[in-house]
């Protein structure tokens, strides 16, 4: 028991998610879609679960590559910085 406590105190915990839900929840989906709506980030359904999921696994790089590739307008990679840091926000609630 001591052993696997020790190798747990003594991983890198970096890869565990935001949340401790494999999923995100409906209510925080709706935050999530207001504040891009807010930013003028324009995603569908899928690509803000995906991009939400992958900032909940503290992936934001990958979050910021697939929102700058799926949105359906011209997104800057500020522009992707501050809607994966609203997600995160969001997500920290």
């Amino acid at each position: 028991m001591w052993a696997k406590l020790f190798k747990w105190l003594s991983s890198d915990r970096s890869e565990e998610p935001l949340v401790a839900e494999p999923h995100v929840g409906m209510l925080r989906m709706t935050e999530i879609r207001n504040e891009l709506n807010k930013q003028r980030v324009r995603l569908d359904e899928k690509h803000i679960k995906a991009a939400a999921m992958l900032v909940s696994k503290r992936q934001k790089i990958e979050a910021i590559k697939l929102m700058r590739e799926e949105s359906k307008g011209p997104l800057g990679l500020k522009e992707a910085k501050d809607a994966a840091d609203a997600m995160e926000k969001i997500l920290k609630k």
